[in-house]
């Protein structure tokens, strides 16, 4: 199974034995040490903007939820013409 405990027990000497460069197997490791540490770019963006010190999954749904119906109101399929 793939995941992030494996991927980065795996290491970049065995990503890079599945034909991807040095560079690309050292961005994946990276990313997924974010993804584990749960610092991704948005997150530490909303927390910004709303003032939080963390934001977990809870309150991140509320904010997604919220910007997705923005979203939705945008799309051209959603407007009525009167």
């Amino acid at each position: 199974m793939v995941n992030a405990d494996t991927i980065l027990a795996a290491g970049i000497d065995q990503l890079q034995s599945f034909g991807m460069t040095f560079k690309k197997a050292e961005y994946i490791a990276g990313f997924v040490r974010q993804v584990k540490d749960g610092d991704l770019a948005i997150q530490r963006g909303m927390r910004m903007v709303y003032h939080y010190r963390k934001i977990d999954r809870k309150l991140f749904g509320k904010y997604r939820r919220r910007g997705n119906s923005r979203h939705e109101r945008l799309r051209p399929e959603n407007k009525t013409v009167n």
